[in-house]
């Protein structure tokens, strides 16, 4: 124990590579060493000691004005959220805070190792504690102001989830025993993207994380960060149609009734990771709620949502749906819920439109869908008097010609019409279309777009 206090009370003068890594190894040494109360097991108790010291000793190098005793305290004061420090961590050390909560994670890190994570629960609160500050310091890397670090910290984890596969269920208890858990995000993302690799954890975990998901992240009434919204990207393919149905698409009515920018945020990894058909939840439930948010006023909302739209387009594997879905969003367009008066609903909805040429259905079957939505999008164009949505209209067009099994012999005439407009920028859109169509006829319209399977 004299060895270890001298060593974590000097430790902020070993700056070199080399000095560190003879450190570590010191410490590593220490599990061989029998335990002074443990008996036969590994030093388990006075490597966890050690670990609240380095970080003590870390976080006194970092802020001298501190006195810390365990890897929590640590923690707490650099992240500012002390209970008995409310106020911002002051300037004067902010720009050695983010240095200081990696080095903080790296030294506590060293206490993930497989012995000690074996044998560390019967120790109880000093081992949660540990668990929960290594949390805490890993949701506050985030953002990363140096990716090196925390790109460091990340793999750290990944290789010692690896080597014990237990550890995961201990941060899982750490995790619960604190209510607001979107703060441990960071900590949540990497044991699912570890968890959902392996089938046997996987199975045991998808029901809590689930629902964890729905809750922290769905359930959210503001925007959360991209760490916190893609914490759960791992387990969203393992998802079939069930799932979704019992355990997500309730929140996310709700949601997006009540807070349509968080949920559509919140929704779009889970929409571009989900690996099943989509189809089941168009037109119904998820058009209405997906449809109204196009219509915003809000340029963040009608961003998410077209890019919800993108993801849930491609995902859909059934004609009927598709044709449903898409004809539905047309008539919007064209004022079935009241006219839109202003040109940023209408591009945000021909762009959802336009979406649907990348639909998970065979060319056969897609192609006079594509075809019926072409052509009723062509016919808005001479009428449309506004610049930007005509360009809009012109480029969905094209997407959807690309699907197309033959040239539409309504084609010429429309963007002919098309040509009429008194915009240089419309006019060479449409004859851009045009020359796609002829291109593709006399090539064969089959090689325009990318081969597409069945659902």
């Amino acid at each position: 124990m004299a060895a270890l206090a001298t060593l974590a009370s000097t430790l902020h003068r070993f700056s070199d590579a080399g000095s560190r890594h003879a450190v570590e190894d010191a410490f590593r040494a220490l599990l061989r060493v029998p335990g002074e109360s443990e008996g036969a097991l590994p030093n388990v108790k006075l490597f966890v000691t050690m670990a609240g010291k380095l970080a003590a000793a870390q976080a006194k190098r970092y802020a001298p004005v501190r006195k810390t005793s365990t890897a929590k305290d640590a923690v707490l004061w650099l992240t500012s959220l002390d209970p008995s420090r409310r106020r911002a961590v002051g300037s004067r050390h902010a720009a050695a805070s983010y240095t200081g909560r990696a080095t903080v994670l790296h030294w506590t890190l060293l206490a993930l190792e497989p012995p000690v994570v074996l044998a560390a629960q019967a120790l109880g609160q000093p081992w949660m504690d540990l668990l929960e500050a290594q949390a805490l310091l890993l949701d506050t890397l985030y953002p990363a102001e140096r990716p090196a670090l925390l790109n460091s910290a990340l793999t750290r984890l990944q290789v010692v989830l690896r080597a014990t596969p237990a550890l995961l269920d201990q941060f899982q208890a750490a995790l619960r025993r604190d209510d607001a858990q979107p703060r441990f995000a960071a900590l949540q993302g990497q044991l699912v993207r570890f968890g959902a690799s392996q089938p046997e954890l996987l199975a045991q975990h998808k029901a809590a994380w689930l629902a964890a998901y729905a809750r922290d992240v769905l359930g959210a009434r503001a925007p959360q960060p991209p760490h916190v919204v893609h914490a759960y990207a791992a387990l969203f393919p393992a998802l079939s149609v069930d799932d979704l149905k019992t355990s997500v698409l309730p929140t996310a009515e709700r949601m997006l009734l009540r807070s349509p920018e968080a949920a559509l945020v919140a929704l779009q990894p889970l929409l571009q990771g989900a690996a099943v058909d989509l189809s089941a939840f168009l037109p119904t439930p998820l058009l209405e709620p997906l449809a109204a948010p196009l219509r915003s006023t809000s340029d963040a909302q009608r961003t998410a949502a077209v890019a919800c739209w993108a993801a849930l387009a491609a995902r859909c594997a059934t004609p009927a749906t598709v044709q449903a879905t898409a004809t539905r969003l047309v008539a919007i367009l064209n004022g079935a819920e009241g006219k839109l008066t202003t040109w940023e609903p209408r591009v945000a909805i021909v762009q959802a439109v336009g979406a649907f040429a990348d639909a998970r259905v065979d060319d056969a079957a897609l192609a006079p869908i594509a075809q019926g939505l072409l052509e009723s999008l062509l016919a808005l164009v001479p009428k449309e008097g506004h610049e930007g949505t005509a360009l809009a209209l012109l480029d969905a067009c094209r997407r959807l010609l690309r699907r197309c099994a033959a040239l539409p012999p309504t084609l010429p005439p429309l963007v002919e019409a098309a040509t009429q407009v008194d915009k240089a920028a419309v006019r060479r859109a449409a004859l851009l279309t045009l020359a796609e169509g002829l291109t593709g006829a006399l090539s064969g319209m089959p090689v325009m777009g990318k081969p597409r399977g069945g659902s």
